[in-house]
C-alpha cells in the first residue's frame, strides 16, 4: 500500500525520484519473490504462494525492463 501510494503522490516529480521509487519496487519484489519460493518449498500445499508468485515475478521484470530503459537515456 505505501509503495502504491507513494508512486501516486510522486507521478509529477523529477527523474531521481523516479529512479529512486523504481529502485525501491525492484529490490522489494525482488526479496517477495525470494520469500514467496521460500515458502513453495517448505511448504506441503501453497496454492495461495503459487499465486502470488505469479503477480509478483512479471512486476519485478517489468520494473526491471524501466530500469533500464531509464538507464539508456540518461
Amino acid at each position: 500500500m505505501g509503495i502504491g501510494v507513494e508512486s501516486y503522490l510522486g507521478r509529477n516529480a523529477g527523474v531521481e525520484a523516479f529512479q529512486g521509487m523504481l529502485n525501491l519496487k525492484i529490490i522489494w519484489s525482488a526479496t517477495a519473490v525470494l520469500g514467496i519460493i521460500m515458502t513453495i518449498l517448505t511448504w506441503l500445499r501453497p496454492w495461495g504462494a503459487w499465486l502470488l508468485l505469479a503477480a509478483f515475478i512479471p512486476f519485478n521484470l517489468l520494473w526491471i525492463y524501466y530500469r533500464h530503459q531509464l538507464n539508456g537515456k540518461q
